[in-house]
């Protein structure tokens, strides 16, 4: 849940970024709610592919499995997600 605010505005209006370790609470956002973009600057696979990098599948104790939330980003009508 996001922090309550004081300014009445919804998620599709918020722009998510985050760069390498910060792609991974990014990603975590954007799969929860509907966001109007996400910049995602150098962002990580999971945390246990930057140790092995030839690890092809996600195991149960990888805590930064974004590989899998990627696909469950929503972004608003004309948005995008950009990777840099």
């Amino acid at each position: 849940m996001l922090m309550p605010s004081p300014h009445d505005f919804s998620t599709d209006k918020i722009v998510l970024y985050g760069q390498s370790i910060g792609t991974v609470p990014t990603i975590d956002l954007a799969s929860r709610y509907e966001v109007r973009a996400a910049i995602l600057h150098s962002p990580l696979a999971s945390g246990l592919r930057v140790a092995c990098p030839d690890t092809k599948k996600t195991w149960c104790f990888d805590v930064f499995p974004s590989i899998e939330k990627i696909g469950e980003i929503i972004i608003s009508s004309f948005s995008s997600l950009l990777y840099l």
